[in-house]
This record gives C-alpha cells, structure tokens and sequence, in this order.
C-alpha cells in the first residue's frame, strides 16, 4: 500500500496544480451564476412597467393625431387643412387660375409647377390625371374632389361607311405588302453568295455556309435543314425563313444505284462506312428497285432513309 500511494515529487507537483485549478473553475463558476442570476419581477414592478408602458404609446398616438392635422404636399410643404383647405365650389382644372389655386390652400410655386406641366399639353380627365401632378398630394385631390368639373374627352367619330372603307384599304394594303415581300424572296437553290448577301442581316459568312451545303446536299428541300448548319443563330433562321423560299424542282437526285462509294460519301447525309456497305449490297444482290430495298442493308435505318428519300434517285443509266 505505501509504494502504491508513493509520488515522486514531480507528480506530487502535478497533482496539487490539478486539483487547485479545479477548486479554482469550481468558485468561478458558482461566482458567475450568482453574478447573472434573473431576479425575478415582483408583481408591484411588473404593474409599474406597464403603466410606463401605456403612457409611452398614449403620447405616440397623441403626437400622430397631431401631425395628422397638418396635411403635406408632395411639393414638400405643409399646409393646415382647417385653415387653408376649403371648398370653393365647381371649377375645371384645365382652365382655372391661378387664384383658383391658392384659393385652395396651394403655394404659388405649386401653381408655378401645374402651369409648366400643362403647357406641355396635358389635360384633365379624372382625378386619377391630377393625381399624376408631383405637387399634388393624393389628399387635396380627394378633398377636393366635388369641386373638380371634368370635360368630356373628345373622340373622332367615323361613319360606319367610312369606317368600311378604311377597313379594305387597310386590307388591300396588308395584301399588297405580302405580295412585295413574296416577290423580293430569294430562291435559295439557285442564289449565290452575292444574292445571300443582299438579305439583311445575312454576311458573307452564312452566305458561303449556305452555297456550301446546298452544293453539298444536291440543294434544299424544305428551311428545317437549314438547322443544320453549324453555329446558326436563331435570328438567323428567321431572317432565312422570311426572306428566302425553296423549288423542290430544283433539288438533285441521288444515283444510289450507280454513284461509287466515294460519290455516296460525299453526301452530307451518308458517312463513308454507309456509303461502302450500299456498294456492297448492291454488288451483291444487283440494283435496288424500291426505296424499302435500301432497308435491307443493315446500316441503313428508318430514320437515315427518311432523311435521303427526298434525294433518292433508283434509275440505273
């Protein structure tokens, strides 16, 4: 037992910082909760506080009642209702004075500004019109809103000949500006980049795109291929579609059943390995008769013969 509880006197040492410094946390912490303890509020202090309470949100409402009575304008002055704000009787805004403003409780620089603003041509209507006025507050508008006398807004009345007449020009202009625009169109399978160009909007850029990949395809069939030009904007398109049409007469056959495989290559439609395999097929099983031959040769899809049939020419030389 005594070599058990035997310490050198290192830890000795160690020990006793250990235990001081826990009696020491220990009285602090029992300090700090005595220190930040909530005495709790006697029922006397609580009725205290809400009076205090009370007599805080009585003088607020005391002072809001009493900026109420001072009515603001939107010019940024002040001006007491009970004074200077009376009803004068009826009178339009669009003709009044300038007394028949002040009369009414507003400054001269109000009326300065209401002069200026209806000089540019404005007129009123409704109340609504003189609201859109910066100096005028919604509340003297509304305050006064018995006096306003309002004109009638005028209208131009057609007779409904007239208005007949009007409706057929307008038409038989809409006709005639389709048709000009109908005969502008450019044939896009047979225009070169010079025509392409002429087209607002469309640079040199798209011009020799679209020559290329007409040329390339044996010409276009119908304006969804033109999607598939690289990097074609949207705008683009629209240009295209709106200014330009297409001959299906004009588009080039496909010999499928006597162009080599080098030829069918350089379809934008058919890669090499296709082109090499309906070679073969045809080597081998002779001609194709029907478009639904060209089926029968595994590489080729459903989907690639729709796209090929507008080309698709099945005459041997």
């Amino acid at each position: 037992m005594d070599s058990f509880f035997w310490f050198r006197k290192e830890e000795f040492r160690g020990v006793m910082v250990v235990l001081l410094l826990g009696t020491a946390l220990a009285l602090l912490a029992s300090f700090v909760q005595r220190r930040t303890a909530i005495e709790a509020i006697s029922p006397e202090q609580k009725s205290r506080l809400m009076a205090l309470w009370l007599q805080d949100s009585l003088a607020k409402a005391q002072s809001f009642e009493a900026k109420r009575a001072v009515r603001p304008n939107k010019g940024g002055e002040e001006s007491n209702s009970s004074i200077n704000w009376s009803l004068q009787g009826a009178f339009n805004p669009n003709n009044a004075t300038d007394q028949d403003w002040l009369s009414r409780g507003l400054s001269e620089k109000q009326v300065r500004s209401i002069n200026k603003y209806c000089s540019k041509g404005a007129r009123f209507y409704s109340l609504e019109d003189l609201k859109k006025v910066y100096v005028l507050s919604d509340e003297w508008v509304d305050f006064f809103a018995d006096d306003f006398v309002f004109p009638i807004p005028e209208r131009k009345e057609q007779s409904k000949p007239r208005q007949k007449e009007d409706r057929l020009e307008r038409e038989e202009t809409i006709i005639d500006q389709a048709f000009e625009r109908e005969q502008q169109r450019v044939n896009i399978n047979i225009a070169d980049t010079t025509a392409l160009m002429e087209i607002r909007g469309i640079g040199s850029y798209y011009a020799n795109k679209l020559v290329n990949y007409r040329n390339a395809l044996g010409g276009f069939h119908d304006m969804t291929q033109f999607k598939e030009l690289y990097n074609i904007h949207e705008e683009t398109l629209l240009i295209l579609e709106n200014s330009t049409f297409i001959d299906p007469n004009q588009v080039q056959c496909l010999p499928i059943n006597s162009a080599s495989a080098e030829e069918l290559a350089q379809h934008p439609y058919l890669s090499r390995n296709q082109s090499k395999a309906l070679v073969a097929f045809r080597t081998e099983h002779g001609a194709f008769q029907v478009e639904q031959d060209i089926l029968k040769c595994v590489v080729i899809s459903e989907e690639l013969l729709e796209k090929i049939r507008p080309y698709l020419c099945l005459k041997t030389p």
